[in-house]
């Protein structure tokens, strides 16, 4: 038998950076792509993460952004600033981490924002 790994997707979203950090288990969950694109869904709070292509302007290359603290780093105040609007309880000098679902059948994983946890001494 297989020992398959527990993936445990995640998101952080640092509004000091500003940034957003996939963790590779997020990647992983989503089948390894090269590229992904991030969701905003305004009607239930959510984010999203799926395979991307690279002839398609939402996307982001993989390899582009790794680094050595085994998460994918995007740099965007206006996804960020985004991000906020949505969710107007937020500290705007906080950073945020939200663990995902894995929507099995088309290759998403879905963060609720309103899941999402204040952590503490994060640069």
């Amino acid at each position: 038998m297989i020992n398959k790994k527990t993936l445990n997707p995640s998101v952080s979203i640092n509004f000091r950076k500003p940034v957003v950090r996939i963790n590779k288990d997020t990647i992983y969950a989503i089948g390894n792509p090269e590229y992904i694109i991030l969701l905003v869904n305004p009607d239930d709070c959510s984010l999203g993460v799926c395979p991307g292509v690279k002839n398609d302007t939402r996307s982001h290359c993989i390899s582009k952004y790794n680094n050595s603290r085994n998460t994918m780093e995007l740099y965007s105040k206006s996804l960020v600033n985004n991000l906020l609007k949505l969710c107007p309880d937020w500290n705007k000098h906080g950073t945020y981490k939200i663990r995902g679902e894995e929507i099995k059948g088309i290759n998403l994983v879905k963060f609720a924002m309103s899941n999402a946890i204040e952590i503490k001494g994060i640069v």
